[in-house]
C-alpha cells in the first residue's frame, strides 16, 4: 500500500508543475494499483481520467493502454457488456493507429470475454490468433498472458491436458516476466491440475500463488486462489482445511461483490 500515496504525490506534483504527460503516466499507474488491490471504483476513475487526458493530449497509445486496463477491470468484475464496449474501443483505436500491439490486446481480451460468456471455441480462435501474432513480433510478456488466457479457455472447454501442455515449463522464461503474470499462471495450473485429479501438484502451485497474491496484495485473485486451493485439499481428503479455505474465499467474494 506504499505505492498509492507515492503515486498520488507524484501526480499532484506533475499537475502543479504543468506536466500533463507525467501526470498521464501516474494516473495509469494508479488505475493498475487500485485494480490489483480490488479498489475497483477508484481504479475505474483513474483509468477514465487517464483516457480523457490522453485524448486531450493526442496520445493514442496511452489512451489505448488505459482503455485496455479498463476493459480488463470490467472483465475481472463481471461487467461483461462494459468490457465488450471497451474492447471494441481498443480494437477501433488500434485499427486507426495501425497498432499491432493493441490489435493483439483486443483479440486477447476479446477471447477472455468469450470465455466468460461460455463461447469457448470463439475465444480459442481469437486468442490463438493473438498468441501467434505475439510470438511473431517477439512480445514475450504478451505471449505469456495469451498462453494463460488460451489455457483457461481450453480448460473450460474440457481440454485440460491440452491446456497444461501449453503451459509446460520452457515455453516462456518465468524470470523475464512480471510478478503478477507468474502468480496468475500458478493459480491457473492449480485449477487445471485439480481438473485432472493431480491434487498434490495443484496444491503446490496454489500455495505459491496464494503467497504471491497476498504479498502484492491482490485480494480478488487471492480469494480465487483460495477457492482453487480448497478444491486441491478436498481432493487430498483434507476436508477441514478445504472448508476453511472456502470460507475465507467466500468472505472476500462477498466483501468485494464479485468472484
Amino acid at each position: 500500500d506504499e505505492a498509492e500515496p507515492l503515486l498520488r504525490e507524484a501526480l499532484a506534483a506533475a499537475e502543479a508543475a504543468g506536466q500533463p504527460q507525467q501526470a498521464l503516466g501516474h494516473l495509469a499507474n494508479l488505475g493498475v494499483t487500485h485494480w490489483y488491490r480490488a479498489r475497483f471504483t477508484q481504479s475505474e476513475h483513474a483509468f477514465e481520467r487517464a483516457i480523457a487526458l490522453a485524448d486531450e493530449l493526442g496520445n493514442a497509445a496511452a489512451a489505448m493502454e488505459s482503455r485496455t486496463g479498463l476493459a480488463i477491470l470490467c472483465l475481472d468484475t463481471g461487467r461483461l457488456d462494459a468490457a465488450a464496449a471497451r474492447i471494441a474501443e481498443v480494437a477501433a483505436a488500434a485499427d486507426a493507429a495501425d497498432s499491432e500491439r493493441f490489435r493483439i490486446m483486443a483479440l486477447l481480451w476479446g477471447g477472455e470475454l468469450h470465455r466468460l460468456r461460455g463461447r469457448y471455441e470463439d475465444g480459442i480462435r481469437e486468442v490463438t490468433l493473438a498468441l501467434d501474432m505475439a510470438r511473431e513480433s517477439g512480445r514475450h510478456p504478451t505471449v505469456w498472458s495469451a498462453q494463460n488466457v488460451l489455457a483457461d479457455l481450453l480448460g473450460d472447454a474440457g481440454r485440460p491436458h491440452a491446456a497444461l501442455d501449453l503451459l509446460r515449463p520452457g515455453r516462456t522464461e518465468r524470470r523475464q516476466l512480471a510478478y503478477v503474470r507468474s502468480a496468475r499462471r500458478d493459480h491457473l495450473i492449480c485449477k487445471l491440475r485439480n481438473s485432472v485429479g493431480d491434487f498434490g501438484t495443484a496444491a503446490d502451485h496454489g500455495r505459491r500463488a496464494r503467497t504471491e497474491f497476498a504479498e502484492m496484495p491482490a485480494p480478488l485473485w487471492h480469494a480465487r486462489t483460495l477457492a482453487a486451493l480448497a478444491a486441491s485439499h478436498r481432493g487430498l481428503g483434507e476436508e477441514e482445511t478445504a472448508a476453511d479455505l472456502d470460507r475465507r474465499a467466500e468472505q472476500t467474494f462477498t466483501e468485494l461483490g464479485c468472484r
